[in-house]
């Protein structure tokens, strides 16, 4: 319903407007060069399992992952997150509402009129599942520069505050079962658009706020986790199609590969931290 809305709004959080010469270096560095070297990997890995195909090669670089296997879909955000950098990098600051606006009508547009890509038709580049996460993103960056999240905090008695925010975000998951399947990766946005726009923007508004004040106290796993998370998005379901091939998979059995997934990549985020920053999009071999 939401995730892929909230990765987008805190992406959009932590942006820090550059021109466009810094901005694309930046991106290059920690976006594109992960791309392509986590897309040679899992090609290489592709090879070795027997599941390669040559047109792999070409759909990789034009970012079209209507592929027979799952595990290269992950690094799509990073193509969609690279243009809305580099446009936002190009954009007035004082114009991004208008980009929101305008991102949310073509949008909408693609979806009433039925051409969005849905569902294994190709997305070059990403072009329709960046226009509708792009308002997510502004979203993200006014919540930062305007304060939004201390909105709530306005209601000073906890009770009412808390109760009001509860209600709200048990009616847009209400709302969201309703509106059906979403999978903004494939352009899937449940029965409608404009109700997808809204359960995702409440949701993940209201995780926001609750999970801001965790993810603001030091923690040296946080910040080993958020330094890789190229990584672990890169690898995770080659990784568990890998360690849970022939095993009927359950409740519990899920929970202990999460964990085993969890602590093998933290090892290899430490390694590439030291050895390889630049597959973390670093250029030293510090956290930033």
């Amino acid at each position: 319903m939401f995730h892929m809305t909230y990765f987008f709004i805190l992406s959009g959080f932590l942006f820090k407007r550059k021109s466009f010469k810094k901005e694309f270096s930046r991106s290059v560095n920690s976006l594109l060069i992960p791309y392509l070297c986590f897309n040679t990997l899992l090609l290489l890995v592709a090879f070795v399992v027997g599941d390669f195909e040559w047109n792999m090669i070409q759909k990789n670089f034009l970012c079209n992952y209507v592929f027979p296997v799952r595990y290269f879909s992950p690094l799509w955000f990073l193509v969609s997150l690279f243009i809305m950098r580099i446009v936002c990098s190009l954009v007035n600051e004082r114009y991004y509402g208008l980009l929101a606006v305008c991102t949310i009508l073509i949008s909408i547009i693609l979806f009433y009129t039925h051409h969005l890509p849905l569902d294994g038709e190709p997305d070059y580049f990403q072009w329709a599942t960046t226009c509708i996460c792009t308002p997510s993103f502004v979203f993200g960056y006014y919540l930062n520069r305007n304060n939004w999240l201390d909105i709530p905090n306005k209601v000073h008695l906890s009770i009412i505050r808390n109760g009001f925010i509860f209600m709200l975000f048990a009616g847009a998951v209400i709302i969201g079962k309703f509106n059906g399947r979403v999978n903004v990766f494939t352009c899937a946005v449940g029965h409608d658009i404009l109700l997808y726009y809204g359960v995702s923007f409440i949701m993940s508004y209201i995780i926001m706020y609750y999970i801001s004040d965790i993810c603001t106290r030091n923690n040296k796993y946080i910040e080993i986790i958020s330094t890789g998370t190229i990584l672990i998005l890169a690898l995770h379901v080659a990784m568990i199609d890998g360690i849970s091939f022939g095993i009927q998979m359950r409740s519990w059995s899920s929970m202990l590969l999460a964990i085993v997934i969890m602590a093998i990549s933290s090892c290899l985020i430490s390694f590439s931290i030291k050895y390889f920053p630049f597959l973390l999009g670093k250029k030293t071999n510090r956290i930033i």
